[in-house]
């Protein structure tokens, strides 16, 4: 007679995280396996494509695609870095998007299709007073925190996220 080992199901990898970083560790490479929005509160990123450097400095929102993106945080002199970070799949994406669809009647269209945009692998843009306000929260929120991550929370805080984006360019277009 043999007995029927349990399984346990594999840890889903948090969607929303809050780095901290104290001192300047360099320029550091990352492999990304999902898609990275996030949002710096404190300090400056550097995020290097060969030899051009995109910064996103307290207050801008920033975008990496998924392999190989080299990054470097940098503290400020009397604060340490500090940026929140979404991480998603293009089915998360998907999900959201079908959801803010079905829900508000949001149309999310493809015509904005430049060569540049479409094989983008970062990006950095200002943020703007309601996501300021948004990440402040989350940030908060982060901090507080001390229960393990919450999937349906953090997909929650995601389409936030997705909707203030969409609906920030549809007035700025």
């Amino acid at each position: 007679m043999t007995m029927k080992q349990p399984t346990t199901a594999p840890t889903p990898q948090p969607m929303i995280v809050r780095y901290v970083e104290n001192m300047h560790n360099g320029i550091q490479s990352h492999n990304l396996s999902r898609y990275a929005l996030g949002y710096v509160i404190h300090g400056t990123k550097n995020i290097y494509t060969g030899d051009h450097c995109k910064k996103a400095t307290r207050g801008d929102l920033f975008y990496l695609g998924t392999d190989n993106q080299y990054v470097e945080n940098i503290p400020m002199p009397t604060q340490a870095s500090e940026q929140i970070v979404f991480y998603y799949t293009p089915e998360d994406l998907q999900r959201i998007v079908m959801q803010l669809n079905l829900t508000y009647g949001m149309t999310v269209s493809n015509h904005h299709v430049c060569e540049k945009c479409r094989t983008a692998t970062n990006m950095v843009m200002n943020g703007w007073d309601a996501l300021r306000n948004f990440f402040t929260s989350t940030a908060i929120s982060l901090r507080t925190e001390q229960t393990p991550h919450d999937h349906t929370a953090e997909m929650i805080k995601m389409t936030e996220l997705i909707h203030l984006i969409l609906a920030h360019t549809r007035i700025a277009a």
